[in-house]
């Protein structure tokens, strides 16, 4: 709760147009444990980043070619789809399909929505990160330091296995 109100707080300071996808982020990555509040921030962290660039890249370099467009976009749905089925960090592709089904259904009516949606999405949710991993920083007792330093470093891993 803690962790919501930091992120209502963040998204007010910053007057973000939709900044309840901080608050959204804050209850999706709110754990029982740091480690994995950690790791699942840091998977949607990664998700989100990878979406915002590679919807810019479509949208800016295909939205002209409306067939070509729609060809790529079902090539990278089906291959996150895929992948986010798997067993390697599946949550970070779910959401790299979630980030950009967000932003790019939106692109085509309005091709500048892209300049907005992409980074905008990328802010509040990297703001309701911050807000979580600071509240559970603050609350957390000082032995948990451990269980947050295997979630950064097995999430590290899973992440490398993919690249």
């Amino acid at each position: 709760m803690i962790a919501a109100l930091i992120g209502l707080a963040l998204g007010q300071i910053f007057r973000l147009p939709e900044y309840a996808w901080g608050i959204v982020t804050v209850f999706t990555l709110s754990r029982q444990t740091v480690g994995a509040t950690v790791t699942k921030a840091t998977l949607r962290f990664v998700g989100t980043a990878v979406a915002a660039v590679v919807s810019v890249w479509m949208v800016s370099g295909f939205i002209q070619h409306h067939v070509t467009f729609l060809v790529l976009m079902m090539l990278m749905f089906a291959v996150l789809f895929y992948y986010g089925s798997g067993k390697v960090v599946p949550y970070t592709f779910q959401i790299c399909a979630l980030t950009m089904v967000i932003v790019l259904f939106g692109a085509p009516e309005n091709a500048y929505f892209i300049d907005t949606a992409a980074p905008s999405r990328m802010f509040e949710v990297t703001l309701g990160i911050v807000a979580v991993t600071a509240a559970a920083h603050l609350i957390i007792p000082r032995y948990a330091k451990l269980d947050l330093h295997r979630g950064y470093g097995t999430t590290l891993r899973d992440l490398a296995d993919i690249f």
